[in-house]
């Protein structure tokens, strides 16, 4: 029974198991969108099984939305409708998902958008139903992975596509669900290598060639409506590019935040989408949950550290040794700020590049399900920290932004960077003027623009060339939109320094 219609079908059975598949006509139903495209009417489908003499021998109810899912080259449309994705990975809500209910699964989806976010990654696991009822009814889409990471044994092939086709069958009814992930991150991760090496990935092995396509191919004929990505954390190689997403750890196992933006400029490919990013920080919270002892710093003992899910504590510290931080707190406090830094600036890089050819981010990690250290934006007790700021701010309808600034410059030097808008509402901004201050000594010099912003567009404004001359000190670069109603700011800073 769909729309208070009943559609029937008849079909002989075999003993066991029977996949059955037929078409219903549901002229002009109303749409389910995204929450930043439209509403999101939701409908229940009665499904009954009888039998030849009219007895029921089953029936099952599921409450869907209609409409439509198309990703050609990780630009994906929802109902026609081009659409940018700025997601974060969401890990298991609680460390016992019993504690998940109907009304905290609906406040951590409320997070998300309030965030800025339209995607949720759901990495490697399958969460509990509540947050995919909350996801359909606020229109936030979802990514959803096989419970699949790491390295797998050649037996678990064929378990692990009939665990596919089980997971589209538990979950399909779900319109919130854009696309299916076979596998996270099938490769070890290089601690030390911030992107994965593309010749090293080039090279077949099982897990990549042989298990994920297994997968890819049962989730494709389980479900033919939805797009079906092989893998994450493998850069996309011919001939098909679009069947991976990539993982790209710049300021954190390697670099720094603003070498992303170099990168994508010589391997543009590999921002397709950009499934993992990001830095670690640690919570704002009793040292204590975490198994530390602020009295011993700088030597507490490491060993007795609860709070490292991902295993990346040797990466933290040495990022931030203890030795160069007078005691825990300040140690702390430079990691959120870190974090908050690396975010902001790797987002504004892939923003400004929208559809050209990035078509979305999924950053690690939107919240934590217990006490620790990690790459979320609210702590396990949904406490922000700096960088939920930062990310609000980044992923806002209306950026204005800049190349990121060297860190510091020398006197005789020229400081170049180029401003671009990043626009991701429907309809257009109209006459819209930027106007950029850059302040040094006392002394500020102003560049100003005009022009016409369209919708769900990302477009180079302009570029500011300073040369240095013998300036010496902070400089300030602050940026201001302003568009009919529409307002944004941005601000970069640097030094220049003495030669």
């Amino acid at each position: 029974t769909v729309l208070g219609v009943d559609h029937r079908h008849q079909q002989p059975l075999a003993a066991g198991e029977n996949r059955v598949e037929w078409t219903v006509r549901v002229p002009r139903p109303q749409l389910w969108w995204p929450h930043e495209l439209g509403d999101q009417p939701l409908f229940e489908v009665t499904l009954t099984i009888t039998t030849e003499d009219s007895v029921v021998s089953d029936r099952a109810t599921r409450r869907i939305g209609f409409r439509s899912v198309r990703m050609r080259d990780h630009i994906w449309r929802i109902n026609g409708e081009r659409l940018f994705l700025r997601g974060g990975i969401v890990p298991p809500l609680r460390l016992d998902l019993a504690q998940v209910t109907p009304e905290s699964a609906t406040a951590d989806v409320a997070h998300a958008r309030d965030t800025g976010l339209n995607l949720l990654r759901l990495a490697a696991h399958v969460s509990h139903p509540a947050l995919y009822d909350a996801a359909d009814e606020a229109g936030m889409l979802v990514w959803q992975d096989l419970p699949m990471r790491g390295g797998y044994h050649r037996s678990i092939r064929g378990q692990a596509m009939r665990q596919a086709r089980e997971m589209v069958d538990l979950l399909g009814h779900h319109p919130s669900i854009i696309v299916w992930c076979g596998h996270d991150a099938p490769d070890q991760a290089d601690t030390t290598r911030p992107a994965p090496s593309l010749l090293e990935q080039q090279r077949p092995n099982w897990n990549r060639t042989v298990l994920d396509r297994s997968i890819r191919r049962a989730l494709r004929r389980t479900d033919s409506s939805r797009p079906v990505i092989a893998h994450t954390g493998v850069l996309p190689s011919p001939p098909v590019v679009e069947d991976a997403a990539t993982h790209l750890r710049f300021g954190w196992y390697g670099g720094r935040a603003d070498d992303l933006t170099e990168f994508l400029r010589r391997s543009p490919r590999a921002g397709g989408f950009v499934a993992a990013f990001g830095a670690h920080s640690v919570p704002d919270i009793d040292p204590e949950l975490l198994g530390l002892d602020p009295t011993r710093w700088p030597r507490p003992d490491w060993s007795r550290l609860t709070g490292d899910p991902d295993g990346e504590l040797e990466v933290l510290l040495g990022l931030f040794p203890p030795d160069d931080h007078p005691d825990l707190a300040t140690w702390a406090d430079a990691t959120r700020s870190h974090q908050a830094e690396v975010l902001r600036i790797q987002i504004e890089a892939m923003r400004r590049r929208k559809y050209q050819p990035c078509g979305g981010f999924a950053l690690d990690r939107l919240l934590d399900a217990e006490p620790c250290i990690s790459g979320s934006l609210l702590d396990h007790d949904r406490q922000p920290k700096p960088a939920h700021a930062a990310v609000t701010t980044a992923c806002a309808t209306t950026i204005v932004v800049a190349d990121p600034l060297p860190r510091r410059l020398r006197q005789g030097a020229t400081l170049l960077t180029d401003v671009a808008v990043v626009h991701d509402g429907r309809e257009d901004l109209g006459l819209t003027r930027i106007d950029a201050h850059l302040d040094i000594a006392g002394e500020t010099l102003t560049w100003a623009w005009e022009g016409e912003i369209g919708a769900d567009s990302s477009v180079h404004v302009g570029r500011i060339e300073w040369p240095t001359g013998n300036a010496q000190g902070g400089i300030e670069l602050a940026l201001v939109l302003s568009a009919g109603g529409v307002t944004a700011a941005n601000r970069y800073a640097s030094t220049v320094a003495g030669v």
